[in-house]
């Protein structure tokens, strides 16, 4: 199946947002592509950016202030919840982008008849297709993954990708994505000769993978990239000061318990600090 018909099925998708708590904070960007193209706007929030959001994005509430809030635009939500209506959503780390879109109002439901939710989450997949393995330190957020897999390679020359700018990370998403999709494919156990039926299949595996009631694959932490720790083993140092792994455990569970959508990176910490904790206390 070639790309062009595959992307009739897909919206590719990423939002900045004036923080990283769904409950609280509000979209100020969107980027989708289709195979017509990119469409990026700009939105007024609700909220005001957070320090934290400004620094990592550059969108200033200044800047903000003479573009339409998302509710003033009724002919642009209605076509991008069309689209969502038709399509399956790309993004990285779906359950936040998924969350602020429907917290602006848009609707994602599943399919009536397989009830998936019509989502690919590129995070997900990539921690499926390319586990942690060994000591190396393996990360997954976008931009990890475009360096490490050269993405770079696979968007067209003279666009300047920035950083947290959402059409931006829109060509780093698409790219991610169909490096992803390829690996899969040809890793595939699919009998299927059909390249159509296999692509289906491709698909349908990155779907299953990617649904919100589906606990993500957690990986074991191998060093500590920060603190006074910083580039020790956890291993050494759950042996060595199992009074600091106890509280940063404790931290990292504060931290869930305050803001439930706590980053997969988080979470990863409490799989990993309490599996250290747990093989400690068994040979103690």
């Amino acid at each position: 199946m070639s790309k062009e018909l595959l992307q009739s099925d897909l919206v590719f998708i990423d939002t900045e947002c004036t923080g990283t708590n769904m409950a609280t904070d509000r979209i100020c960007q969107i980027c989708f592509k289709t195979e017509n193209g990119f469409d990026t706007r700009y939105f007024r929030p609700s909220v005001d950016m957070s320090i934290k959001a400004m620094s990592v994005t550059h969108i200033t509430n200044q800047f903000l202030s003479k573009f339409p809030t998302i509710d003033e635009c009724p002919e642009y939500k209605q076509n991008l919840q069309s689209i969502l209506d038709s399509r399956i959503l790309v993004a990285h780390n779906v359950k936040f982008d998924a969350g602020m879109l429907q917290n602006a109002g848009f609707v994602i439901t599943p399919d009536h008849e397989s009830q998936l939710i019509g989502v690919i989450c590129t995070l997900r997949v990539a921690r499926e297709v390319f586990p942690e393995e060994g000591d190396d330190q393996m990360e997954y957020n976008l931009q990890y993954l475009r360096y490490k897999f050269d993405l770079d390679s696979r968007i067209e020359k003279g666009v300047k990708i920035v950083p947290h700018d959402a059409e931006s990370d829109v060509y780093v998403l698409e790219a991610l994505f169909w490096f992803l999709f390829e690996k899969m494919l040809s890793l595939s156990s699919s009998s299927s000769s059909n390249s159509v039926d296999a692509a289906d299949d491709v698909i349908r595996k990155m779907v299953e993978l990617s649904q919100p009631n589906l606990p993500p694959k957690r990986r074991l932490v191998a060093k500590f990239d920060f603190g006074k720790h910083k580039d020790k083993f956890v291993a050494d140092v759950a042996r060595t000061d199992k009074g600091y792994i106890e509280w940063l455990l404790n931290q990292k569970i504060t931290k869930k318990r305050t803001r439930p959508t706590s980053s997969d990176e988080d979470e990863d910490w409490i799989h990993t600090l309490r599996f250290y904790l747990s093989s400690s206390s068994s040979i103690a």
